[in-house]
């Protein structure tokens, strides 16, 4: 099974950089909704910091956006190195499959 996937990626070395390339776009993507709930999260509790008498609540991504599925933003900072590994591991990608199509396919 593996061999089949292996076979596949070494036939076109262009996948290798596609695959790598949706890793990144996947990994901006979850930086920057990240970011945005990080944002809103700050917002929620600033604004609810402002009545008198009340502590500002810690808003996560589930209570600000319950109706969507939340897994895959990143909140804390096991979830930003994850991002980040992603992204590493997409530039590893794009990198190998252009070295790999430089070497035996030009």
């Amino acid at each position: 099974m593996l061999q089949r996937l292996e076979d596949y990626f070494y036939e076109d070395p262009k996948r290798f950089e596609s695959c790598g390339r949706a890793m990144l776009g996947m990994a901006l993507t979850q930086v920057v909704a990240g970011a945005a709930v990080r944002f809103l999260a700050t917002a929620t509790s600033a604004i609810h910091s402002l009545a008198p008498g009340t502590l500002a609540p810690e808003v996560t991504a589930a209570a600000l956006l319950p109706d969507l599925p939340t897994f895959w933003i990143p909140e804390s900072i096991f979830g930003a190195l994850l991002v980040a590994y992603i992204a590493f591991l997409g530039v590893k990608m794009v990198r190998y499959g252009q070295k790999l199509e430089k070497a035996y396919y030009r």
